[in-house]
């Protein structure tokens, strides 16, 4: 059986790993039907194409709000960025979780983090959500995709939680976060520390030598070009570990770790011959401080490496016919001790300056607004979209451009009277009751976004809900321009919370909870709905 893009379609799955039971009955029933046109599950969404589009997301690593051209103009050489985001939606309040784990948990299965437990609340290499989790891998992979994973994964750092076993057909990169740049080692002594893997097996000599976001990169053109003659439609998971320390540019010096020039102390050893340090418009050498071109080294090799990618869709003709989700998985880092991975330098205040209070792990807007848009050439008007959006809306916000129906949250795979097989629900597969049954989830917590950004339809004013430390010491939820924050590890009582204006104070300095009582009061009992929906243990298993 073969899936193609248009007609009719038979749905073929391959699990690999330990399933549920909702997947095993799912696999079964769609090995029985063949769906005729007109019960196809992936009808297509007004204003888009008749084919689904191959979809691509892009997720970059402590890439602050100020740490991209088209948000800090003259300072960042990101010029393949900028002009992507020029022909999309950019958004205006894109947000994120406050640190890597959490906001991959969010934009991956369209769950706040904290709905699976406390694991994931921060960055962690432990599992952080069951086999069997409602994913966009599995969700596009029972919708007729192929799917893939290039570059940083930081779910579950060992084999048995990796990529394949949720939903991925194949994976390359790093099972664990940050790696060196050259070496592709996670922190050394670690039990993490070999993670550099090719579908579940470890890549002998961890390929040392070459640049993790050149490999990174390479792999998507790779899985671009392959599938330019596909009749099947492709999912690209693209999440580059820069510009995430330790950072690394050694251009042809591939043997001499990036350091300063002794006899320069305010140059690194081979900037000059570093084309990284060195771009045409000469934004990077006008920077006096040598960490900060340090960092905008590396953001310039980001750059060019999501350029070729753009340009790998270009000229195998998919480029129109390609949904693109880009984003930052947290705010900037700012200071680093160093020592932590393979030659890994100590470094201060080395991201570029933004107009917001925090830092990445802070659940101020600093550490949570990051950059983001959305692209589909000539599907996609180019323009500002100001209404607040969030990872965690990536996944129904994608099942509404592809015209796939979201399963219920407490359901199992199920046919319609039409015959229509419906894709595996969202059960977590860590508890069961007593007769055994999979406990399911709350519902997703994103919404779906399609219509926004198609048709510039405002959607309604939405909770976003901040979380961040095992299990709690950094609170925030806002509801339209209304924002209110609380640091503390005792969970957050209402006489405890700040209460900001983001339109009029987007640096939230002006705490506002004694002027305004009553917001205080509806944002807490708002707060209390949604933490209800946490599992407040230790594991996520």
């Amino acid at each position: 059986m073969t899936n193609t893009r248009k007609g009719a379609k038979t749905q073929r799955l391959s699990i690999r790993g330990s399933v549920t039971r909702a997947w095993l009955l799912f696999t079964f029933l769609s090995s029985l039907f063949t769906l005729p046109a007109s019960a196809s599950p992936r009808t297509t969404v007004e204003s888009a194409s008749s084919t689904q589009p191959n979809i691509i997301t892009i997720i970059t690593d402590d890439q602050g709000w100020a740490d991209i051209g088209y948000n800090n103009p003259g300072k960042v050489y990101t010029p393949n960025l900028d002009a992507l985001a020029a022909e999309s939606a950019l958004c205006t309040r894109h947000y994120s979780m406050p640190q890597c784990t959490p906001t991959r948990i969010a934009a991956f299965t369209g769950r706040y983090p904290g709905r699976f437990g406390n694991a994931g609340l921060a960055a962690s290499n432990e599992p952080v959500f069951p086999h069997g989790t409602l994913n966009l891998a599995t969700f596009l992979k029972a919708n007729g995709y192929q799917t893939y994973l290039s570059g940083k994964w930081h779910m579950g750092a060992s084999e048995p939680h990796g990529p394949h076993h949720h939903g991925f057909d194949s994976s390359y990169g790093s099972y664990a976060g940050a790696v060196g740049y050259y070496d592709h080692r996670y922190r050394p002594g670690t039990r993490e520390e070999i993670t550099w893997h090719r579908d579940g097996k470890i890549i002998e000599g961890y390929e040392n030598g070459k640049h993790v976001t050149d490999l990174v990169s390479d792999e998507a053109v790779r899985i671009i070009e392959e599938n330019k003659e596909s009749d099947q439609p492709f999912f690209l998971y693209l999440a580059y570990h820069a510009p995430h320390t330790p950072l690394d540019e050694r251009g042809d010096f591939v043997d001499t770790p990036t350091q300063l020039d002794p006899d320069n102390p305010k140059r690194w050893l081979n900037e000059d011959k570093i084309k990284w340090f060195n771009d045409p418009k000469g934004i990077i050498q006008s920077e006096p401080d040598p960490e900060k071109r340090l960092f905008l080294a590396v953001i310039h090799h980001l750059d060019h490496g999501i350029g070729q990618v753009i340009k790998a869709l270009d000229e195998s003709g998919q480029r129109d016919n390609t949904l693109i989700l880009f984003s930052s998985d947290n705010g900037p880092q700012v200071n680093w001790p160093g020592n932590a991975y393979p030659d890994d330098l100590k470094l201060t205040d080395f991201n570029q300056k933004i107009p917001f209070r925090g830092k990445k792990c802070d659940a101020y807007e600093g550490g949570i607004r990051v950059p983001g848009f959305v692209h589909w050439r000539g599907k996609i008007p180019a323009r500002k979209v100001d209404s607040p959006v969030h990872v965690v809306d990536w996944l129904p916000t994608i099942a509404g451009f592809i015209g796939a129906k979201l399963p219920p949250a407490d359901d199992g795979a199920k046919t319609k009277s039409s015959g229509e097989v419906q894709a595996p629900p969202a059960d977590d597969g860590a508890k069961t009751r007593s007769s055994g049954e999979v406990q399911a989830l709350p519902p997703l917590d994103g919404q779906n976004n399609s219509a926004l950004y198609l048709t510039k339809a405002d959607p309604p004013t939405r909770v976003i809900y901040q979380l961040w430390g095992r299990p709690g010491k950094r609170w925030a939820l806002s509801l339209g321009n209304w924002k209110i924050v609380y640091y503390g590890k005792k969970e957050p009582k209402q006489a405890d919370w700040h209460l900001y204006d983001l339109i009029q104070d987007p640096k939230e300095s002006n705490n506002l909870a004694q002027k305004y009582p009553d917001k205080i009061i509806q944002l807490h009992q708002l707060f209390v709905t949604e933490r209800a929906k946490d599992r407040k243990t230790k594991s996520n298993l």
